[in-house]
């Protein structure tokens, strides 16, 4: 069903890891909020002087601590290439075991400063049933990615979305508790929310299986694991870089098929403020290796869906070397440090000398917040280098 001639387009057929969701609001709390914002290139009107509203030393406070990234979970995706990754090497093994035919592809997933090596199997059982194991490495000098999991093409006619699992708004891990698990449907059209800047949503969470039909019944069920390592899913008639790409939601570009998201994990929302990296630190991807497993379903009709799916095994977290781990926060701290090393400067030059009136306010009041700011990062949730290396 899925790759079946419907007038979908040519990719409908793939299914590729995914590690990146367009940024939203809170994904781009940072200093480099200000330059996303245009601050620094605001000038007065003519008759008032035409000067920069931005102070000089400010601006360049604000860039030396951009350039040593202390930036923001949606910059540093873009910084290190997770909006970019590119297949760079793939090998395949088919072979039969018993009754099951098993696919095996291995592809190393590379961008400007990032190497994802994924491998995953295909277990493709007489019923139809296809079980999907995925196992990827996440190095700690990456930032936390925006999600874990595979994205996919489906033909329009898969119009119908019925799933199990939290509902019926969007739901993340950090924003779920007013949804309640149940079996809820959708039209793939009403998943999506416009929020007034395009951006991530539609997400619905802790989903035990997921259903693209048609209008007669015929469609694929994708279903989690019974043993608590369930999804997260959302489902749009176009991708993340569509929404990224767009300043409002008419400017969307819409596609001829439907982009379906499977997510192992997902990044959360934040929200404690919009200006600074306010997700909380456990709900955040973490490093290392993660193995998941999900399985596709063929539906001849609606009566299949209470159908249950073959057992799966659990999904694991193999943590990295913690010396690598000690090294990468080493960098992280030194960099963040270096970072905030003028603004802090600057903070207790006017607190020693009593220079408070004479100091620009603009100035006074990005060295408080840079002091704030650094303790944060520091203590509460520090963030991976975000020029990660290999």
């Amino acid at each position: 069903v899925i790759g079946e001639d419907s007038g979908a387009e040519e990719e409908s057929h793939v299914l590729l890891p995914n590690f990146f969701r367009a940024p939203t609001d809170n994904d781009y709390g940072g200093w480099d909020r200000f330059l996303r914002g245009g601050i620094v290139d605001q000038v007065y009107p003519p008759e008032a002087g035409g000067a920069p509203r931005s102070d000089a030393g400010f601006v360049w406070m604000l860039r030396w601590s951009l350039f040593w990234g202390d930036v923001s979970y949606g910059k540093a995706w873009e910084l290190v290439g997770l909006d970019c990754l590119q297949v760079c090497s793939c090998s395949m093994r088919v072979e039969r075991v018993q009754n099951q035919v098993v696919i095996t592809s291995s592809v190393d997933l590379r961008a400007t400063r990032a190497h994802i090596p994924c491998v995953t199997t295909y277990r493709v059982a007489p019923s139809g049933d296809i079980v999907v194991d995925n196992t990827c490495y996440l190095s700690p000098a990456l930032p936390p990615p925006g999600r874990v999991g595979v994205a996919l093409s489906l033909p329009p006619a898969l119009d119908t979305v019925t799933w199990y699992g939290r509902g019926p708004h969007e739901c993340y891990v950090d924003r779920s508790s007013g949804c309640p698990v149940g079996r809820y449907q959708s039209r793939v059209h009403d998943l999506f929310v416009p929020y007034i800047t395009p951006q991530e949503s539609g997400n619905r969470c802790d989903v035990r299986w997921v259903a693209a039909q048609r209008k007669d019944g015929k469609g694929v069920k994708f279903s989690a694991s019974l043993h608590g390592s369930y999804l997260s899913f959302s489902a749009h008639p176009f991708r993340a870089s569509d929404l990224r790409a767009a300043l409002h939601p008419h400017e969307i570009k819409r596609r001829e098929c439907t982009t379906l998201t499977l997510d192992h994990l997902h990044m959360p929302v934040g929200g404690d403020t919009s200006w600074s990296r306010s997700q909380h630190q456990e709900f955040l991807v973490p490093p290392g290796t993660h193995s998941y497993t999900f399985c596709i379903s063929p539906l001849s009709h609606h009566h299949q869906l209470d159908k249950p799916p073959p057992a799966l095994p659990r999904a694991t977290h193999s943590p990295p070397h913690p010396l690598v781990v000690v090294l990468c926060k080493c960098r992280r701290t030194v960099c963040l440090s270096i970072a905030n090393a003028p603004l802090l400067a600057l903070q207790l030059a006017c607190d020693l000398a009593d220079l408070q009136a004479q100091t620009p306010a603009s100035i006074r009041c990005a060295a408080a917040v840079a002091s704030a700011g650094l303790a944060v990062a520091l203590l509460r949730r520090p963030l991976t280098a975000a020029s990660g290396a290999d």
